[in-house]
C-alpha cells in the first residue's frame, strides 16, 4: 500500500530588525499585532492577501512566522508561481512608475493581492527595518522591498467635458456686464451662458425660473479655472423630462 506523503512545508516569515531571545514560541493574536506598530501593516498584508490559505502568526527568537495552511494533502499556495508572480509584478510596477506619466496600477497589473503584499513589504521596510521572506523545500526566498513610489497613484486627470442633463440649482448675473451664470448638477459647476447668443438673453431665460429646470447639453471648459460652457444645442427645460439627471 502507497501512503500519501505529507508535502513539505512552507511558510512566509518576517524578519523583525530586533528580536529578544527566547524559548516559547508566542502565537500572535489581534491584540499583540496592534502592539507591533511597526511591523502591524506587513502582518496584516499577509494576513489579507493569503486569508484562509496561511496559519496565525507566531513570534519566537525575533522572527514571525505564518505557515501555509495544507487542505486535502496540498497546499493552497505555490511556492515557484508566488515568486514568479512577484517578481513580474514589481518589475511592472517599477517600469510604470519609471514612465513621464505612470499609469493607473490596476491597468498595468491584475495582481491586486501581490502589489497589496509588496506595498506592506515596502512600509515594513521603511518603518521598522522588518523584511519578508518565504521559505520553502528548495531553500528561501526574500521579497524585494520597492520603493514607495512605485505605489503612489497618478491624479485623476481633469475633465474638460461633461455630457448629461443637469438640474439647474441657482443663477447669478452681473448687472454691469449682463453675464449670466448657472449653478448645474450635483456638483455645482458654474456654467457661463453666452452674451452672443440671442437664446441666452435675459429675458429668455428668466422663464424658466419659476419651476425646477434642467438643461441638456455638452459643457466644455478651457481649463480647470475657466467656467463651463454649454454647446449649441443646449436646451433648457423648466420639468424633469430628461432621463439620467444629474
Amino acid at each position: 500500500m502507497q501512503m500519501n506523503q505529507r508535502p513539505p512545508s512552507q511558510s512566509l516569515y518576517i524578519l523583525l530588525s530586533s528580536g529578544a531571545p527566547s524559548d516559547d514560541s508566542i502565537v500572535l493574536d489581534d491584540a499583540d499585532i496592534e502592539a507591533m506598530e511597526g511591523v502591524k501593516p506587513l502582518i496584516l498584508g499577509v494576513l489579507k492577501t493569503f486569508k484562509g490559505l496561511i496559519g496565525r502568526p507566531t513570534l519566537l527568537n525575533g522572527v514571525i512566522e505564518m505557515e501555509f495552511l495544507i487542505e486535502d494533502g496540498s497546499l493552497g499556495v505555490q511556492a515557484a508561481q508566488l515568486i514568479v508572480t512577484t517578481m513580474e509584478t514589481a518589475t511592472a510596477l517599477k517600469k510604470n512608475a519609471a514612465q513621464e506619466r505612470p499609469a493607473r496600477i490596476e491597468s498595468v497589473t491584475k495582481e491586486a493581492g501581490i502589489v497589496r503584499l509588496l506595498e506592506a513589504v515596502s512600509e515594513g521596510m521603511r518603518c521598522s527595518g522588518s523584511r519578508l521572506c518565504l521559505r520553502h523545500e528548495e531553500g528561501s526566498w526574500e521579497f524585494p522591498a520597492l520603493d514607495p513610489c512605485v505605489f503612489i497613484k497618478p491624479k485623476n486627470e481633469e475633465k474638460h467635458e461633461q455630457i448629461g442633463t443637469f438640474l439647474v440649482s441657482g443663477i447669478e448675473r452681473d448687472h454691469n456686464t449682463g453675464a449670466i451664470f448657472l449653478s448645474v448638477g450635483k456638483s455645482k459647476l458654474r456654467v457661463a451662458l453666452s452674451q452672443n447668443c440671442p437664446r441666452w438673453a435675459w429675458e429668455n431665460v428668466r422663464q424658466f425660473l419659476d419651476g425646477p429646470t434642467f438643461i441638456a447639453c455638452t459643457l466644455r471648459r478651457a481649463d480647470r479655472n475657466a467656467p463651463w460652457e454649454p454647446a449649441e444645442d443646449a436646451e433648457l427645460a423648466i420639468q424633469p423630462r430628461f432621463p439620467k439627471v444629474a
